[in-house]
């Protein structure tokens, strides 16, 4: 590939995109994959399925997002091939930008992910159980919140014989939406 005037900032000779700029399915995949398969990615589905709240929303969300970041992707892409510019020149001036951009992503999970566990089925039961004494940790005195109340309330079985207060009355609507 010959190009006229290239910035010295932005190309040498180990960058050049190749003559034949074919791009097969596989190309695409191995470049998705890359983009794609980060421990930051999967966080984002785990978070996207607790706000979905169940697997057919979690599914059309992650696909419709699969979507959106091939559809980007291959707009860098096509940009790099028509001006024959690297895929690193391109990646290396869109760096402030991407950073800027996961930034305000990031602060946006950090209230969101809490917003939706505080409006679980389970918070009322949750809450009263807190409320009749048990807590976070007390499962050695069998005061455990989740152990010696919430567990047996959504299970509808006794409590352990460790336990040593009785179970509050909860509202039988709450438990069937936290079953």
């Amino acid at each position: 590939m010959e190009l006229k005037n290239p910035s010295s900032s932005l190309h040498n000779q180990n960058l050049t995109p190749t003559a034949n700029r074919v791009w097969s399915l596989f190309s695409t995949f191995d470049v998705w994959t890359s983009d794609v398969h980060k421990l930051i990615g999967y966080f984002f589905a785990t978070s996207i399925f607790l706000l979905c709240g169940n697997f057919i929303n979690f599914v059309v969300a992650i696909s419709l997002g699969s979507v959106i970041v091939y559809a980007l992707m291959n707009m860098k892409r096509i940009a790099g091939s028509r001006n024959g510019v690297p895929h690193p020149a391109l990646a290396r001036k869109s760096v402030r930008p991407a950073v800027i951009l996961s930034l305000v992503l990031g602060m946006g999970w950090a209230v969101a992910v809490p917003a939706v566990a505080e409006k679980s089925p389970c918070e009322p039961i949750r809450a009263a159980c807190q409320a009749a004494g048990f807590v976070q940790g007390g499962g050695k005195t069998g005061a455990g919140l989740a152990k010696d109340c919430v567990d047996p309330l959504v299970a509808g079985t006794p409590q352990p014989s460790k336990a040593s207060k009785p179970l509050p009355s909860v509202d039988p609507t709450a438990l069937a939406a936290c079953r």
